[in-house]
């Protein structure tokens, strides 16, 4: 009888700069995450973000929303949001498919969460995306910091023997 184990493939950093100093109620993508030589099945994603150290509303909240794309062309992206873009796309999101929302409610709060891309969204996807991005909308009540977010994604597989 087969065994399946997983395999933790190397975790690498996803530039998180588009989001120093993001207003509130608004929305930048992170960079595109290419699965197509990867072909991980999921990706264990490390979201962390620094709250503003004043007027962080007792409601605010972070949305994290999945762009994705079989194709590497930037026009192909969930919604038409190009995920290179560094311009507030908050009135683009449609479609897009809403991964979490986070609590982000206290100044100067550091709001952390690990997300699984395709094992926390079970029905609304089957398999990793061949490319991805991550689209955060801020709704904290305040621009987040200027600096000391990180985001990290690790692709998993499965092995077979």
């Amino acid at each position: 009888m087969a065994t399946q184990t997983i395999n933790y493939g190397t975790e690498t950093a996803i530039t998180a700069t588009n989001i120093n100093s993001l207003a509130n109620d608004a929305a930048k993508p992170l960079p595109v995450v290419d699965n197509s030589s990867t072909k991980a099945v999921d990706e264990k994603v490390h979201f962390e973000v620094t709250l503003g150290s004043s007027g962080v509303s007792s409601t605010g909240t972070i949305e994290l929303y999945l762009l994705e794309s079989a194709e590497s062309t930037t026009a192909d992206f969930t919604d038409g949001i190009n995920p290179t873009s560094s311009s507030d796309v908050a009135s683009s999101i449609k479609n897009a498919v809403l991964l979490r929302v986070l609590n982000a409610n206290a100044n100067s709060l550091v709001v952390k969460c690990i997300l699984d891309l395709v094992s926390d969204l079970r029905g609304a996807l089957q398999n990793c995306p061949k490319y991805w991005s991550l689209l955060v909308l801020n709704k904290s009540g305040a621009a987040f910091a200027a600096s000391g977010h990180e985001v990290t994604h690790t692709p998993i597989k499965y092995d077979v023997a």
